[in-house]
């Protein structure tokens, strides 16, 4: 009889303790985590980048292991806006990391903004905030581990802005390319026999536009499928071709220009 109801203590408290340690997680994944990130992101840009960052709000379901954050924007020393976002979800795959992959289910980025500067030296600006407040012993260091396996089942960039600002001529040029539109499924980092990823990319310069679709390996590095180029105007191939061609390109623009598995195909508009 004192043996059964030390049992029944037993069970009970070992169930109260679970309890107790499942109400303490979800604290500190609801309300713990997502106050930490919103504080931890801006002071990691100022410090890393020198940028000052905002952050709308930050939530986390600690349960499915989701993260989704609203409202990013970063300005550079300048007080120019350099990268911000709508939203970020982040679904990290539980199973994944029980095989030792850090595997994601989703990874949505909504409505990004990039501004991508190409200095006169050819560098860009965030390699130079970078090494502006990095000191040399805070570059990565390569080590003789393997890198982790990573693994992406969807990638989504959804409504994307990059400005690209090229001050490397004697005329700077400013390109403003969107939308940039990305979706890639069912990538891994590591080499996979018969199996690669898909993707289809969508970037325009006003009605000038890529499109760019097929399938992507990462081991070994290699992709296949189509390139569609639609409306590239003389000012924009003059700009990036005029350094490396005796031609003075005064107009007309090229109706299309389409490459499957590298080699010439029909073209279509």
């Amino acid at each position: 009889m004192a043996e059964s109801r030390q049992r029944s203590h037993l069970t009970r408290n070992l169930v109260i303790g679970f309890l107790i340690l499942v109400v303490l997680y979800a604290l500190a994944g609801f309300l713990l985590l997502p106050w930490w990130i919103e504080r931890a992101i801006p002071e990691q840009l100022a410090q890393r980048m020198g940028w000052q960052s905002q952050i709308e709000s930050v939530r986390v379901n600690p349960f499915a292991l989701s993260v989704e954050t609203v409202g990013l924007s970063a300005q550079d020393a300048e007080g120019k806006e350099v990268v911000g976002f709508d939203r970020l979800f982040l679904d990290l795959g539980f199973f994944q990391l029980l095989r030792g992959i850090v595997g994601f289910q989703a990874i949505q980025l909504q409505e990004p903004f990039i501004r991508l500067d190409l200095l006169e030296d050819y560098s860009v600006n965030f390699a130079r905030d970078w090494q502006n407040h990095n000191s040399p012993s805070d570059q990565p260091q390569e080590t003789g581990a393997e890198p982790p396996k990573l693994y992406f089942q969807q990638i989504v960039v959804d409504g994307g802005e990059l400005l690209f600002r090229d001050f490397s001529q004697k005329t700077p040029a400013e390109f403003q390319i969107t939308p940039l539109d990305l979706t890639l499924n069912d990538l891994a980092t590591w080499r996979r026999d018969g199996r690669d990823s898909d993707y289809s990319l969508l970037a325009a310069i006003g009605s000038q536009t890529i499109e760019w679709e097929g399938d992507l390996s990462v081991a070994p590095l290699y992709s296949k499928g189509s390139l569609r180029i639609v409306g590239v105007g003389s000012d924009t191939l003059k700009h990036f071709l005029a350094p490396y061609l005796p031609y003075d390109l005064r107009g007309g623009a090229s109706p299309c220009a389409l490459i499957t598995n590298s080699r010439p195909a029909k073209c279509f508009t």
